[in-house]
């Protein structure tokens, strides 16, 4: 079981490292598993190896899934100026600038509108800096137009753990408030 497991974590450490197509990981995958049916009778060595694979493999392939994923999430919002429409998940604080009290959000992304287009329906997550000290609870949807900006992850190695962090919430830009007064409650909190 120990094995498996490190074999697994091993995996994971394998795909971040070397991204492959989610096919390159299912032919090793399915190599392995033959391998491991066909040899464990006669050389149990290679066919307990070819579990090791196997299990490797499975977290390449979760890992892989979940990039896949987080490279499908709509980039073309970042670097822009955009009309977002998306729902509070949770309240990261409040913070003093120079320009007075600011508080910063994470919002799931439900639709965006940038200059001249149509609305477009959005997925994944994003960090948004509002004006002022006023709360919104989690469960609110606002609508704001907001500058967009890529997340920057520094050289620092605290900063894995927010990389990964962010990449497994689908947390993909962050957006600053753009317009005084352009920020609206669409829908209030659902069960306050």
């Amino acid at each position: 079981m120990m094995y498996g497991i490190g074999a697994f974590l091993i995996g994971i450490v394998w795909a971040d490292g070397r991204h492959e197509s989610l096919l390159v990981y299912g032919g090793v995958l399915v190599s392995a598993c033959i391998l491991y049916f066909v040899l464990k009778k006669r050389f149990r060595l290679v066919a307990f190896l070819c579990m090791l694979l196997f299990m490797a493999t499975i977290g390449a392939l979760r890992l892989q899934w979940a990039e896949n994923a987080y490279r499908a999430l709509p980039e073309r919002v970042v670097h822009t100026t955009a009309y977002l429409e998306g729902t509070v998940t949770e309240v990261k604080g409040t913070y003093d600038t120079d320009e007075g009290k600011k508080t910063r959000y994470v919002m799931a992304l439900q639709s965006y509108t940038l200059d001249g287009e149509a609305p477009s329906s959005g997925k994944g997550s994003f960090y948004v800096t509002l004006r002022g000290d006023h709360t919104y609870k989690p469960s609110t949807r606002l609508g704001l137009y907001a500058k967009t900006k890529p997340i920057r992850y520094y050289k620092n190695p605290g900063v894995y753990d927010a990389y990964h962090r962010d990449r497994e919430k689908g947390i993909f830009f962050q957006a600053y408030e753009q317009k005084e007064g352009s920020l609206r409650i669409l829908e209030e909190p659902q069960g306050m």
